[in-house]
């Protein structure tokens, strides 16, 4: 599953990747614009992703079958964030409400997010027994606080 996780995280990754690729086209591609983008990661991944890449790993760590269901990598709540965030970058790009810098600079942060997130997942399963050791030792001592 972790694998998984990771693969669809890597095309994620892809395609978000492409996108911006098409608005640095737009844009003069300002340096500013790749550290923006860079700085906006750094925050954006350590707030929200790792968070969520935490929460899967422990999730799909803790299913006890052996056989699990294709898409049971994410909750019902990841799908229907992933599908609230796919289709407002949709929408932003296809009627572009804001200026392509911004966007460039959010899809660079965007883009890296998932990238990371999707070497974890790979990584977690590269590791699997020290990823369950890890995982049950962290679920031990939030229990116990």
């Amino acid at each position: 599953m972790l694998f998984i996780a990771g693969t669809v995280w890597f095309y994620a990754a892809y395609r978000v990747f492409l996108v911006l690729m098409n608005e640095l086209i737009i844009t003069s591609r300002h340096v500013l614009i790749y550290v923006i983008g860079g700085l906006v990661y750094l925050v954006f991944f350590q707030t929200v992703f790792h968070k969520i890449l935490i929460r899967h790993t422990r999730r799909i760590i803790r299913k006890e079958k052996n056989w699990l269901c294709l898409f049971s990598f994410f909750d019902w709540r990841s799908y229907l964030l992933m599908a609230i965030m796919i289709s407002a970058g949709i929408l932003t790009s296809k009627y572009a409400t804001l200026p392509p810098s911004v966007m460039a600079a959010f899809f660079i942060s965007l883009s890296l997010s998932l990238f990371t997130s999707a070497i974890y997942f790979v990584y977690y399963g590269i590791r699997f027994s020290y990823t369950k050791s890890k995982f049950s030792n962290i679920n031990k001592l939030q229990d116990e606080n």
